[in-house]
């Protein structure tokens, strides 16, 4: 669907009406997202969905992404779109401003999710999984971690992922065999298999930051005995400076993450993998995060998604535009 045409008014009617919006402005946090700042928001993220992810459709479902001898190169115009996507400031929209964000309510976020959700939902998905594991890394990483990791994955220089999803652990997570094992600085060398990885594997950004589920030496059976990782496809040092590939046994396809074991079977070593979030027997955050993560964004894909039905089958039937309700203000 390529003649995308946001909602808009229906979007400011609910959170005007509905929502309440106008009162999120005469809050400290949210000050500066007065009604007037919403509208150009909303208007300008309707203008760059139609006009630059929408037309994507297309050439993504004909050409697709693809395996080559330098990994997974996505569709043409895809690096672009992205690029121009993360300079306008898209990507960190609902995020802290102290890591490079732009901090506004996740009231007008979830508004501007939508409009990308419908325009696009292959491109969707990148941005979709990196604002979750933000979010999981602003809940429960160390101080340091921070540092080295927000600001990046926050302004889209770099992407993220969850890995839960094994070969023998579907959905039951109490299943996941990945092995974490100390290398006794205070980093992990990990261990194993990942499958059905969104964007796991791609060429907009020079790193992509897997959050890895993974067992520990001696860890409980089940789900308690599951700890959290942050995996960066290419090892990254304390100052956020990116060097050369974190696993020698990083083998990437079109779903699939195998981590661990070189081509010669050796174990790999150097990996700046940090545990984030709590061990087993204490608080479970960091599952309980990356679970959360991998669920923040249907709500918004369900109804992103409405228009490919029903904008497609009216202009079909010939049936006028889908009505939208006036903004009546006071």
């Amino acid at each position: 669907m390529s003649d995308y045409r946001a909602p808009v008014k229906d979007m400011r009617f609910v959170m005007d009406e509905l929502a309440g919006f106008k009162a999120l402005s005469q809050m400290p946090a949210y000050e500066e997202a007065t009604p007037d700042v919403a509208d150009a928001i909303l208007d300008e993220a309707a203008r760059f969905t139609s006009e630059v992810l929408a037309p994507l459709n297309r050439v993504g479902d004909k050409q697709g992404c693809r395996m080559t001898d330098n990994g997974v190169t996505t569709p043409p115009g895809w690096k672009e779109a992205y690029k121009a996507f993360c300079e306008a400031g898209w990507n960190g929209i609902v995020l802290p401003a102290e890591f490079g964000g732009q901090g506004l309510p996740d009231t007008l976020g979830v508004a501007v999710k939508e409009m990308v959700c419908s325009a696009n939902l292959s491109f969707s998905l990148g941005p979709l999984l990196t604002t979750g594991a933000v979010e999981a890394l602003l809940t429960c990483a160390s101080d340091t971690l921070k540092s080295i990791y927000l600001e990046k994955m926050i302004t889209g220089e770099w992407t993220g992922t969850m890995n839960l999803t094994e070969p023998s652990a579907g959905s039951d997570l109490a299943a996941v065999r990945s092995r974490a094992e100390p290398v006794g600085d205070g980093t992990y060398r990990i261990f194993g298999q990942k499958i059905f990885i969104t964007y796991g594997e791609h060429d907009m950004t020079d790193n992509i930051v897997h959050l890895v589920l993974a067992r520990t030496p001696n860890a409980p059976e089940g789900v308690k005995g599951i700890s959290l990782f942050v995996t960066p496809k290419f090892k990254v040092d304390r100052e956020g400076n990116v060097g050369v590939p974190l696993m020698a046994g990083y083998r990437p396809s079109l779903e699939l993450l195998r981590f661990g074991l070189a081509e010669d079977g050796l174990p790999h070593t150097g990996v700046l993998a940090a545990v984030c979030g709590t061990l087993p027997g204490e608080s479970p955050t960091s599952r309980a995060e990356v679970q959360a993560m991998a669920r923040a964004a249907q709500p918004s894909e369900e109804v992103g998604l409405e228009p490919y039905g029903a904008e497609p089958a009216v202009a079909f039937l010939g049936l006028p535009q889908l009505p939208t309700r006036e903004l009546q203000r006071s």
